[in-house]
């Protein structure tokens, strides 16, 4: 079992500039641009979902991203992201303990991505006492600062790809968090 993270830009520690994941850096180059390539298609449908579900939201992010390509220590990887989402996690046959996403905005949301070989588990949104059917090609939206959330280990392979912000990133270029999703934006 193994996560890991990419994250296309956060704060660095002294709350100054922002940077990017270790997996930018040049000798990884090929292994980013491999799975960029080999996900493109998650990651135009994780786009239009995003824009679907709250539209605010989208042009908030993508606001950050134009915000963050001008930066010039950061444009040539922003070329290369083309996600309105601040990170990705590939969290790969583990179980997922129950948690919040303490660094998104509370009316941000995640989106998980469940693919593999496993037959079924379970989302499991505590505070709302409800456990979710989360079979493989099953897609989730949720506020995962608000909403504590959890998956179980599971017997065969399950890869969970999670797309998400990260508010301080939204904060630093100025761009407001739009908040809940309103009907009336439709």
């Amino acid at each position: 079992s193994a996560s890991l993270t990419i994250l296309s830009n956060w704060q660095d520690v002294d709350g100054g500039s922002l940077s990017t994941s270790p997996i930018f850096k040049p000798d990884h180059r090929e292994v980013l641009d491999e799975w960029l390539q080999s996900t493109k298609d998650f990651h135009a449908l994780a786009t239009a979902i995003l824009r679907v579900i709250h539209p605010n939201l989208y042009d908030a992010a993508m606001a950050v991203a134009l915000a963050v390509s001008t930066d010039e220590r950061l444009s040539q990887h922003m070329k290369r992201w083309a996600l309105p989402f601040t990170a990705v996690s590939l969290i790969s046959n583990r179980e997922t303990v129950k948690h919040r996403d303490l660094k998104a905005g509370e009316a941000m949301y995640d989106l998980l991505f469940s693919v593999g070989e496993y037959q079924d588990t379970q989302l499991d949104i505590s505070q709302l006492n409800l456990r979710v059917s989360y079979k493989p090609g099953t897609t989730v939206a949720l506020t995962g600062r608000l909403l504590l959330h959890g998956v179980p280990p599971c017997e065969k392979s399950r890869l969970c790809q999670a797309y998400y912000f990260r508010e301080h990133v939204f904060q630093r270029c100025g761009v407001m968090d739009p908040g809940f999703m309103r009907q009336e934006w439709y």
